[in-house]
């Protein structure tokens, strides 16, 4: 099955991502100079110097997914929306949350994360924060 997952983010952050990735507008410009026909380099000096006028424009991106596990179903785009609603610090939180076995709900956490759904991000305590940065998946059939 192939899920589309949609968010929505500003042209502060797209052009942060710009400077992770390039470090400098001169560094790309480096870039472009020495690999010319290098498409991707004028797309992002392009999109750059856009959100650099606009920088509180909203914008979409999305990433499309093809899911391996065909067991996906209501109950883990419910946990989803619980993790991106209630934003647990950890998986034993989201567990308490839930009103839930903890191992049974950390075993859902990594089927999800595992197909792309969810990222587990390092938290203080060295717990895994179960994260959703999308706003909306559109579902192909």
């Amino acid at each position: 099955m192939k899920l589309k997952l949609i968010r929505y983010t500003t042209g502060v952050v797209l052009i942060k991502n710009l400077e992770d990735r390039y470090g400098s507008r001169d560094n790309l410009k480096t870039l472009i100079k020495k690999d010319p026909e290098n498409f991707l380099y004028h797309l992002d000096w392009e999109t750059w110097q856009h959100h650099q006028e606009n920088p509180r424009a909203l914008v979409e991106e999305s990433e499309t997914i093809f899911l391996r596990n065909q067991q996906i179903g209501l109950h883990h785009l419910n946990l989803l929306k619980v993790i991106k609603k209630e934003k647990p610090n950890s998986i034993d939180n989201l567990s308490s949350i839930l009103n839930q076995d903890p191992e049974e709900v950390k075993k859902q956490v990594q089927i999800l994360a595992q197909e792309g759904l969810l990222k587990l991000v390092p938290g203080p305590d060295g717990d895994e924060i179960p994260l959703v940065d999308f706003k909306k998946i559109e579902i192909e059939i």
